[in-house]
């Protein structure tokens, strides 16, 4: 199985588009040079969302891919608004 991957829809100049995710772990977006992913985007919060991947239900499975709100501007996926520490399964 391809391992997963982020990808940016509207990366900044100089920003990458095509981010790797682990095979387990999480992922932090946001302005802070301490995130994994790091964006420029001034309504992008500091910590603004993780990417949570985890090992499926059974061997074999899958990973599982959530989103969780970390912002305080909100985050939205698929155009539906999470909430602050709320998760979403992608």
């Amino acid at each position: 199985m391809a391992a997963a991957r982020l990808v940016a829809l509207h990366a900044g100049l100089g920003e990458q588009a095509d981010h790797p995710l682990p095979s387990q772990g999480t992922v932090t977006i946001g302005r802070r040079t301490t995130c994994g992913v790091v964006c420029t985007d001034m309504a992008v919060s500091g910590v603004h969302c993780a990417v949570v991947v985890s090992s499926g239900i059974r061997p074999g499975d899958a990973p599982i891919c959530e989103v969780e709100d970390k912002s305080t501007n909100g985050t939205f996926v698929n155009d539906v608004a999470l909430g602050r520490g709320l998760r979403m399964r992608l």
